[in-house]
């Protein structure tokens, strides 16, 4: 099980977004940490931005006025994956 941590931060064109690890309870330590960033029109049907798996993502003219969301995937050592995300708004 997983304390899931929602960031609802409104970001601006230009800016650096960062998702900071989650806290993870459960499993089997160590963990390891994959990152997709997506984005989104209506909140509901997302598209992987290609090539952005990293920890941090610096939003884009076409990201203006769509969501973006980091989907964190937490593997424990035993191979259980845990999925998070982390939601933004670019004005």
């Amino acid at each position: 099980t997983a304390t899931i941590p929602v960031d609802n931060n409104a970001a601006l064109l230009g800016t650096q977004l960062t998702v900071t690890n989650p806290v993870v309870s459960g499993g089997t330590t160590p963990y390891s940490y994959a990152y997709q960033w997506e984005t989104s029109d209506d909140d509901a049907t997302w598209s992987n931005l290609a090539a952005h798996t990293q920890q941090t993502y610096t939003s884009e003219a076409a990201d203006v006025g769509k969501f973006v969301r980091c989907l964190i995937t937490v593997t424990d050592n035993g191979g259980a994956n845990i999925h998070i995300v982390q939601l933004s708004f670019v004005d």
